[in-house]
């Protein structure tokens, strides 16, 4: 697609028309339109379906409904690993600001042993 100025659409009706009467053809027999009146081709545009009111709220739904899910884990999770009395105690520690590398193995150790007898195993085998 080429893009031309509106000065240049001047000068080239201009010249077809030099070149039209140079070649013996009368310019008179020719429709002229002005460059303004000239519409551009419409461009077919893709239809795309608009989903009605009653679906896109159950998608919505779907949505809350996930998020509400996830957060539940979360806060389970969360009640869970605070329910550790070495996970509470670095959570308390991590509040205030000191917090030694001992008070999170010690965590590490006792989520692994609690995750561990969920599981069935034995926390003395590795």
């Amino acid at each position: 697609m080429v893009f031309i100025d509106e000065s240049e659409l001047r000068y080239r009706e201009a010249s077809e028309v030099d070149r039209l009467t140079a070649a013996g053809q009368h310019v008179d027999d020719l429709p002229i339109t002005p460059a303004r009146s000239r519409r551009p081709e419409s461009v077919p545009r893709l239809k795309i379906p608009v989903e009605s009111t009653a679906a896109a709220s159950f998608g919505c739904l779907g949505g809350i409904v996930r998020l509400l899910l996830f957060a539940a884990v979360i806060w389970y999770v969360g009640r869970w690993l605070l329910a550790i009395p070495e996970v509470k105690r670095l959570a308390d520690a991590w509040m205030a600001g000191s917090y030694s590398d001992d008070q999170v193995t010690a965590a590490i150790n006792a989520v692994r042993t609690q995750v561990l007898q969920l599981l069935g195993v034995s926390p003395s085998t590795p």
